[in-house]
């Protein structure tokens, strides 16, 4: 096992990709497969430049999966760390729906500061919170 070999976890920490999405693209032959399947399996870091180009090419070109898979067939791994970088610096840093959610649960774990959103209210006045709660509005 090399050192510059990740986890899956770590692939997904470095791309700010979910890990489910990191497989699919590796079923798809978008990333190398980890060199020992199972629990323990380790990614080529390389993955890293080509996760990245994925986003980018996805979300800034509107590139279809197998366009990509077509243009990474004929790429150098120049081209691909070029794209790589057009996902930007943010996209490492940006954080997971996983983390926003969670983000969300500790604010209404703490006393629920409030579901301050206007929400609509039926004919008892009871407010159709985002939460799924069913009480008088806080709004009024």
């Amino acid at each position: 096992m090399l050192e510059h070999d990740l986890t899956l976890e770590e692939l997904s920490q470095r791309t700010a990709i979910e890990p489910r999405t990191l497989r699919s693209w590796v079923s798809e032959g978008l990333l190398a497969p980890p060199l020992k399947a199972g629990r323990g399996a380790r990614y080529p870091a390389g993955n890293v430049s080509r996760a990245l180009a994925v986003r980018a090419l996805k979300d800034h070109h509107g590139l279809s999966l197998s366009e990509i898979g077509r243009r990474f067939m004929m790429a150098t791994e120049e081209q691909i760390r070029s794209w790589a970088q057009e996902a930007g610096p943010s996209a490492a840093n940006r954080g997971s729906a996983r983390d926003y959610l969670s983000a969300i649960r500790s604010q209404s774990a703490d006393g629920g500061a409030g579901c301050r959103a206007s929400v609509p209210q039926d004919r008892k006045g009871l407010s159709n919170c985002p939460r799924g709660k069913r009480r008088p509005c806080r709004n009024r």
